[in-house]
């Protein structure tokens, strides 16, 4: 992502600004290879990571449709913290929207945050029913978390999936002190950097 220029940022922040649905940025790093591959042949690894909120809700229900194509097998890895910490780790969580505003995040706009958590809990338990019904093409996990540390160390560790998506704008803390691609999120734009891996799209 550092070398392709400013020109494919301004691009990703207009689809953002401007789409009236919900919008996926794909960093590629051969997902789809270089010949074309027949459905039946394909085998892919999907990881989600689910801190919590709308984004990440999305994202998980686009790895749920993804995960009914039987060559996908679908990782769903729940952060969760120790009761007393949230996953912000006392860090004010700023967000970037789509027109460079930055923003503190809280909760989805509109709602409080019992209201945000009631939504999360809900579908993880609609998840959590699919996933039982699903055999061996979805399986999570929860993964306790009590530092920013321990949050990189967790998505290291699938580092060699074909494929992770993440929500972009969790309430968990920054993974970069720095990011030239804010406009990703705070997982997003740690996934995309050179810090992270060089196999997972």
């Amino acid at each position: 992502m550092e070398s392709l220029g400013h020109s494919f940022r301004v691009m990703n922040g207009l689809v953002l600004s401007h789409a009236p649905c919900s919008v996926g940025i794909l960093v590629d790093r051969g997902l789809g290879g270089t010949s074309q591959v027949h459905a039946s042949d394909v085998s892919y690894n999907v990881v989600v990571a689910f801190f919590g909120g709308c984004d990440d809700r999305e994202a998980l229900a686009y790895g749920m449709r993804m995960a009914e194509h039987p060559g996908i097998r679908l990782t769903v890895i729940k952060f969760i913290t120790p009761p007393g910490i949230t996953l912000a780790f006392g860090a004010k969580l700023i967000g970037i929207t789509a027109n460079k505003d930055r923003k503190e995040i809280k909760i989805a706009s509109g709602t409080s945050p019992d209201e945000d958590k009631q939504e999360d809990d809900q579908f993880w338990s609609e998840f959590l029913g699919v996933c039982c019904k699903s055999e061996e093409s979805i399986v999570y996990e929860e993964r306790l978390v009590e530092s920013r540390d321990d949050v990189v160390t967790v998505l290291r560790e699938r580092n060699k999936s074909n494929l992770i998506l993440a929500g972009r704008m969790p309430p968990v803390v920054p993974l970069l002190h720095g990011s030239d691609c804010a406009e990703l999120g705070p997982v997003g734009s740690y996934l995309a950097s050179s810090e992270f891996s060089t196999f997972a799209s």
